[in-house]
């Protein structure tokens, strides 16, 4: 909500309830503090904080979660004062930010620009809600976890490219809106890009959205979506010479058009958790 806004409304209750149209104390409830509109940075965890340039971007440094918002509604952020048209428009996450909150950036209207690190492991619930602008995100390899809704009314986000390391999407995370006949449809043109069998897949199978595929998962020799210790035992018996039945390309992790010893030491460092390229 832009100060204008803000001011306005304030105006308004002062003199609507001064002739008696609203009784006095009527918006007692929001809660409005001058210092949550005026500020243009500080904490919003135990080590990151915000500060915004008051030209439009809004950068997050430090280490560690954000701190979750206190409120559902109005004023949870010490960012809430730019929210809306004409405020935010450019959003950057510093390295080492493990986490984007629920509703963190919601109703940030003139939100063109996102950068996330390759730190963060989840989005929040609502977090990109209503950013009618946003017209591209880059989700890092980093990221587990996308919530319910995080990108819900995002009606410019119509091509999205999730990496295999996204194990969990929310309930309408990308690709849904309103209209009038409906409080959330799908929207059409959606385009998901990732790998075969991953929750990506899944996704957009599950809400009838265009796929476009990446192949398997390196390492993925089972057709699961994820490379797991299920895998290393087929890779070891497949280097053994055992005949079994597996993904070969898959299985080729260094790229030789071969299955070896290689890409079995490729396949227990991944397992382990090593991060292989």
């Amino acid at each position: 909500m832009s100060k204008k806004i803000i001011s306005l409304l304030a105006a308004l209750s002062v003199g609507i309830s001064g002739i008696g149209i609203l009784p006095s104390g009527t918006f007692e409830n929001f809660d409005i503090k001058a210092d949550a509109i005026t500020n243009t940075g500080g904490p919003c965890g135990d080590n990151v904080n915000w500060e915004y340039d008051g030209e439009g971007t809004l950068t997050f440094t430090g280490t560690g979660k954000m701190a979750e918002a206190k409120e559902l509604y109005l004023l949870d952020t010490g960012w809430d004062g730019f929210r809306g048209v004409g405020e935010i428009k450019k959003v950057v996450i510093g390295e080492g930010i493990t986490n984007i909150v629920d509703r963190a950036f919601s109703t940030c209207e003139s939100l063109e620009s996102v950068s996330i690190p390759n730190t963060v492991t989840k989005i929040g619930e609502l977090a990109f809600n209503d950013c009618i602008s946003l017209a591209s995100v880059t989700i890092p390899d980093s990221v587990t976890t996308i919530s319910a809704r995080a990108f819900f009314l995002c009606a410019k986000l119509e091509n999205i490219t999730i990496p295999y390391t996204v194990t969990s999407i929310g309930n309408k995370a990308f690709g849904y809106g309103l209209s009038i006949s409906s409080p959330d449809h799908a929207v059409k043109g959606i385009t998901i890009t990732g790998c075969n069998y991953t929750a990506a897949h899944k996704y957009a199978k599950e809400n009838d959205f265009k796929f476009i595929s990446l192949g398997n998962v390196p390492g993925d020799l089972n057709n699961s979506g994820t490379t797991d210790i299920d895998d290393l035992v087929i890779m070891q018996k497949v280097t053994a010479g055992w005949k079994v039945a597996h993904n070969k390309t898959a299985s080729d992790l260094d790229g030789d058009k071969d299955t070896d010893v290689d890409d079995l030491v490729l396949m227990q460092k991944t397992v382990a958790g090593w991060k292989i390229k």
